[in-house]
């Protein structure tokens, strides 16, 4: 009996599975990124780098005084001015738009410019 209600544990966890990623990822309309994304239950901000850490966290100051630390990690799209950028291109006093997990606090796109 125990082995009849895994198998339908196991088929119930496999259908529910398919239901939900099978449209989203069956008709190429969303790309890797956008369905992590949206698994992620993310947010945008903005405001103004005004501490840049070796490790990839930074902290983020809004216009209004609000303040925001988040974590650049290696998947994290960078792009400064336009074009691809690295971690490291980034400076304080660069214009932050970034799309970030409220999960875990980790930036998954991050738009800066600055001069």
């Amino acid at each position: 009996m125990m082995f009849r209600t895994f198998d339908v544990m196991v088929m119930a966890a496999f259908l529910g599975i398919m239901l939900l990623s099978g449209p989203a990822l069956g008709d190429g309309v969303f790309d890797g990124r956008t369905v992590l994304a949206a698994a992620d239950d993310t947010a945008t901000y903005e405001g103004e780098l005004a501490i840049k850490e070796g490790h990839g966290d930074i902290l983020v100051r809004a216009d209004n005084g609000d303040q925001m630390r988040l974590t650049v990690k290696d998947t994290t799209i960078i792009n400064r001015n336009g074009k691809p950028a690295a971690y490291s291109d980034l400076q304080s006093g660069d214009w932050l738009k970034l799309t970030y997990s409220n999960q875990d606090g980790t930036v998954i796109e991050l738009n800066a410019s600055g001069s």
